[in-house]
């Protein structure tokens, strides 16, 4: 009668066996499951920050040449004022007017320019930073698999 309840206890022992090794296995792959969805999560975030990096580039450019176009325009309303009034164009009024119309637009333009620049830079750096960032989250999902597996076949190995 010993022998018929050692052998029930022994089939108990290798279905909870089984189920460890078994909740081992999920473990492990759910860890390697999360280490890929934080991945590709941070992916699609460079991917984003990139285009908008490309993006603020554009619109730097595009503001320069908005800005000169202003002030082509603002400096030829001055020359039809003058022309319009009999004023010499070379008058020093004249081109002091023309001067401070330049250097308010100059300001204008590169303050802009510097903004939308630095802005894509930034994008551009966050983008590296999440790239980076993917690739660890893989490889901590791997990790995480492997000493979770580890772990796990230690703990059987003390209990049998």
């Amino acid at each position: 009668m010993g022998s018929a309840g050692g052998g029930g206890g022994g089939g108990s022992g290798g279905a909870a066996g089984v189920s460890s090794l078994a909740s081992i296995g999920l473990s492990a792959y759910g860890s390697i499951l999360q280490g890929e969805g934080t991945a590709a999560a941070d992916t699609m975030k460079a991917s984003q920050l990139t285009t908008a990096a490309e993006f603020g580039k554009t619109q730097a450019t595009l503001g320069d040449t908005v800005y000169r176009e202003k002030l082509n325009q603002t400096l030829s309303h001055l020359d039809a004022m003058q022309a319009s009034g009999n004023v010499d164009p070379t008058s020093p009024t004249s081109d002091s007017m023309k001067q401070y119309a330049t250097m308010v637009s100059d300001r204008q333009r590169m303050a802009f320019d510097i903004s939308e620049r630095e802005q894509a830079a930034m994008d551009t750096a966050s983008a590296n930073y999440l790239t980076q960032s993917a690739s660890f989250a893989q490889q901590m999902g791997v990790f995480n698999a492997v000493t979770g597996i580890v772990g796990g076949l230690g703990k059987a190995a003390v209990l049998a």
